[in-house]
């Protein structure tokens, strides 16, 4: 009989502690819910609370980091809402729209411009009356000067440009032409969606455009070079005769408009941004390595961004040929690349090998100013050694003051970067590229510039890139 009752008891105790683990699951995972994944289960467009709450509330402003008014909404006379952008164009791509659909900040910050923390005893109050609450605003990273200088720099060229700073991962600007207005969008949507995806408006270049990225690649191809051959600093005894042209079994390339380099030790081949020699230095790469190092920086990746935006893609592998071979380590080939990864990289190496997770929400505002939330900085993670970012930025200088970006040089501050030219059919049309960061001592700001084929007014995207420096540095 004891037995028995023991064994009850044991079975009694079984279903407890059962119950009692799934009870402590449940709770472990509504505390997940709610601090991970809340916000983009309800921001989800097929959420039917999102409409709830957008007719419940005034949809909150979209803020620069001064606190000038990038986005607000308007309520008229007789209730009608309307969406406002006092800067038009210049904050497109970046700010966003609400019409048929929401893009950039509009649809990243959704949740946030929709949820009213106003005074309790006035939401009682506009319940009691049927008013509406008024939603939270988004205060963000972006500098109106800057983005202002980015736009202005740009023009009507197509293209993109991004800064961040590299030491927080704070977004300063982000501009993408072509443009759109977002205050006439509902006038305008049926011509600006009859194009296609790569040549619309709509798409922010910025960080959607997959471009080649031509010799800014050549950072990659670089650092890998530097790490196959650290021992007793082996890469010190590069050196190359470039002719102008190379030909490695029937295969043959020339250096940007054939011009002979001559005798080129490492830092000489970076700077003046020899193709034959760089062809040369991926012969002789591991495939294997370079491409397990290009994916840990972030190609064929996911990247730590709230925002939209494309992988970047690196496809050589072992099987690749001796032409994919040559032409991927110069920055041609299949590598495709964003210019928000190019200036992530940028960044990284000014932080002396550290990512820093870009982010544009700096904070959340209700009606009444108060503070409700910070978005601080965040580490990602290190890319590459701090020996390996200090001996990137040297050679980087020397890009500046030896090289290819010599635009860059100033009186006021010093420039590190790489300069690239992007062939993408066949004709003489090219991209031009320019990332890197300033001042080198002390970096405040990374930058990466690309201006498409067929560009105007500007020898390449270095000279787009000084104008900006110029204007943030020189305040």
């Amino acid at each position: 009989m004891a037995e028995k009752k023991r064994v009850k008891n044991r079975e009694i105790m079984g279903v407890v502690y059962t119950f009692m683990v799934l009870f402590l699951g449940l709770i472990g995972y509504l505390v997940y819910y709610n601090f991970s994944v809340k916000e983009n289960v309800v921001n989800n467009t097929y959420n039917k609370r999102i409409e709830v709450m957008e007719q419940q509330t005034i949809r909150g402003s979209i803020l620069a980091a001064d606190g000038t008014v990038l986005a607000r909404t308007v309520v008229g006379a007789d209730g009608t809402e309307e969406r406002e952008y006092p800067f038009g164009n210049i904050f497109s791509h970046v700010v966003g729209f609400t019409y048929k659909g929401k893009s950039g900040l509009e649809k990243a910050a959704n949740y946030y411009l929709i949820t009213s923390n106003e005074n309790p005893i006035e939401q009682v109050k506009n319940d009691f009356s049927g008013d509406k609450n008024n939603g939270d605003s988004v205060v963000t990273t972006l500098d109106v000067d800057l983005q202002k200088a980015a736009y202005t720099a740009l023009g009507r060229n197509r293209g993109a440009v991004v800064a961040i700073e590299p030491s927080t991962g704070k977004i300063l600007c982000m501009v993408s032409q072509p443009d759109f207005d977002p205050n006439t969008i509902e006038l305008t949507w049926d011509t600006i969606t009859t194009t296609d995806e790569f040549d619309s408006v709509l798409v922010n270049r910025a960080t959607q455009g997959l471009y080649p990225p031509g010799s800014t690649f050549k950072v990659f191809t670089l650092l890998q070079y530097i790490r196959e051959n650290a021992d007793n600093e082996g890469y010190n005894d590069f050196s190359y005769q470039c002719a102008g042209t190379m030909t490695f079994e029937g295969i043959s390339l020339k250096c940007f408009n054939g011009r002979a380099h001559g005798s080129l030790d490492l830092e000489d081949a970076f700077a003046e941004s020899c193709n034959c020699a760089f062809a040369t230095i991926g012969l002789h790469l591991d495939k294997d390595e370079f491409k397990k190092n290009n994916e840990k920086l972030l190609f064929n990746q996911e990247l730590p961004l709230d925002f939209e935006y494309n992988q970047s893609s690196f496809v050589q592998t072992m099987a690749s040929g001796i032409e994919e071979t040559m032409h991927t380590a110069m920055g041609q080939g299949q590598t495709l690349m964003t210019p928000i990864h190019n200036c992530m990289i940028a960044a990284a190496i000014a932080n002396d090998g550290v990512l820093m997770k870009p982010y544009l929400i700096d904070k959340l505002v209700n009606n009444s100013g108060s503070v409700i939330r910070r978005f601080g900085k965040s580490d990602y993670g290190r890319l590459m050694t701090k020996d390996e970012a200090a001996l990137l930025t040297e050679y980087m200088t020397a890009v500046v003051t030896d090289g290819t970006g010599s635009a860059l040089k100033s009186d006021d501050y010093t420039a590190a970067g790489k300069t690239g030219s992007a062939e993408y059919d066949r004709t003489n049309n090219h991209h031009t590229w320019f990332m890197g960061f300033a001042p080198v001592e002390e970096p405040q700001i990374a930058i990466c510039v690309i201006m498409e084929g067929g560009y105007s007014g500007y020898a390449n995207a270095s000279e787009v890139a000084k104008i900006i420096l110029d204007e943030y540095l020189n305040r």
